[in-house]
């Protein structure tokens, strides 16, 4: 079997162990793997289902990034 790395640390792991990010489709090892709650309905009940995210995909990094991006945008074309 071949060992596969994480794509944050860098850490070789086994197959097994490997996690893969829902958004980004890294592949991460446990100690870099996160979760965030996503609420789902059904027919019946409302249940809470995890998704697994690397720490560059998780809601808050996702947000900061976007909002860097708009500040750029809009504050970019200055010149000093």
């Amino acid at each position: 079997m071949d060992a596969v790395k994480c794509s944050v640390c860098g850490k070789e792991l086994d197959p097994k162990n490997a996690r893969t990010c829902e958004i980004c489709m890294k592949t991460i090892c446990l100690d870099c793997l996160g979760y965030f709650a996503i609420y789902k309905r059904s027919v019946y009940k409302d249940y809470e289902d995890l998704v697994p995210v690397c720490p560059s995909c998780k809601p808050k990094a996702m947000l900061s990034r976007k909002l860097l991006r708009i500040v750029d945008e809009v504050f970019g074309g200055e010149k000093k």
